[in-house]
């Protein structure tokens, strides 16, 4: 049962809420145990946004937190994707060792012995070729992070999908198809 009697205004508290909580630069935090909103750059919102934020405090608080417990919830899932942790850790080996060889290669004078691989060539290919859905995670989280808006979205819709349960293939796919969409809206930008 709702404490609110009209429905309608409930409806219009629930997307003023979910608005504010969207907008970036707005979080809950935590100080002295009692629950507060942080804003960036308050001046950027009108008297009146400010004095509506104030009195949904309790519930936007409540639903940031809500969110940010969701997405804590989805990233440990994800990280617990077998093989994820270690393929991640073999390519951030594999990064070091060709920064320091390249280093080594340049030669700066004093040449220290040349760098040791973290292992076996093939190693890695082989640790891949046995977590396809690692690799299609990793792929998705790298193009995630990409600079570019319509690439990190459809990361961030090939990640949705993998946590959905798709496999590694129609992952894969999806991600490519988009991509090559992506290709030819731009093609001539």
């Amino acid at each position: 049962m709702s404490k609110f009697t009209n429905p309608e205004f409930e409806k219009n508290v629930v997307e003023r809420v979910a608005h504010y909580c969207d907008m970036p630069g707005i979080r809950a935090v935590e100080k002295d145990g009692k629950a507060m909103l942080w804003i960036e750059r308050p001046s950027r919102f009108s008297q009146e946004e400010l004095e509506e934020m104030k009195r949904l405090k309790p519930l936007i608080v409540k639903e940031l937190r809500e969110r940010e417990a969701r997405a804590r919830a989805r990233y440990e899932r994800a990280e617990n994707i077998d093989g994820v942790r270690e393929i991640r850790r073999m390519r951030e080996q594999m990064d070091d060792y060709r920064r320091r060889f390249d280093a080594w290669c340049a030669g700066d004078g004093v040449t220290p012995p040349c760098p040791r691989k973290p292992f076996e060539d093939g190693e890695l290919e082989r640790m891949e070729a046995g977590h396809p859905l690692a690799c299609a995670w990793l792929r998705a989280d790298a193009l995630a992070d990409s600079p570019n808006y319509e690439l990190a979205g459809i990361g961030d819709r090939a990640k949705e999908r993998i946590m959905d349960g798709c496999d590694a293939d129609k992952a894969e796919r999806f991600m490519r198809e988009e991509q090559d969409r992506f290709i030819k809206r731009h093609m001539w930008d």
